[in-house]
């Protein structure tokens, strides 16, 4: 049986990692903290899947978003042991307030030196976010003299 492919988006906010607690009632991972994910079916691009999951996950269009980059894709283990396939994603906003499904029951914006302070991750959450070169990124104030980025959504 070949593994699962799914998207996995971790979105980002002024250097502050997004993660979203699964909820109660969901199959897989309930009660987790979690990135957005979704499955890959073999008519979707994973560029369309991940963009269609952040919208639905997060009410966060492709016009919000600064820019959104495919990195590597892993194979990881799910809490059940099955193997999933992940086309990696990250994906950078402006907006802070998200609008979220029935997926997940709350959010939080965090600084990936302090990921490991939320119990109860799924087990491969951390693999994903270091793949995306998240992990060390050291936070820092924007310049305000600086103009925003415009950033260039592929």
């Amino acid at each position: 049986m070949s593994a699962q492919q799914e998207v996995a988006v971790v979105l980002t906010w002024h250097d502050k990692v997004g993660l979203f607690k699964r909820g109660r009632d969901v199959e897989s991972n309930p009660g987790k903290w979690h990135c957005i994910t979704g499955s890959l079916p073999d008519s979707r691009s994973p560029f369309e899947r991940a963009c269609q999951e952040l919208y639905e996950q997060t009410g966060l269009g492709v016009a919000d978003l600064v820019d959104i980059v495919e990195g590597d894709g892993l194979t990881v283990a799910d809490d059940a042991g099955q193997e999933r396939h992940l086309r990696t994603f990250h994906a950078s906003t402006t907006r802070r307030r998200l609008v979220l499904n029935g997926d997940h029951d709350s959010y939080r914006w965090v600084l990936p030196s302090r990921l490991g302070r939320f119990d109860g991750r799924v087990d491969w959450l951390d693999r994903v976010v270091g793949s995306l070169g998240l992990s060390s990124r050291r936070t820092s104030r924007p310049d305000p003299l600086q103009p925003e980025p415009t950033g260039n959504v592929q």
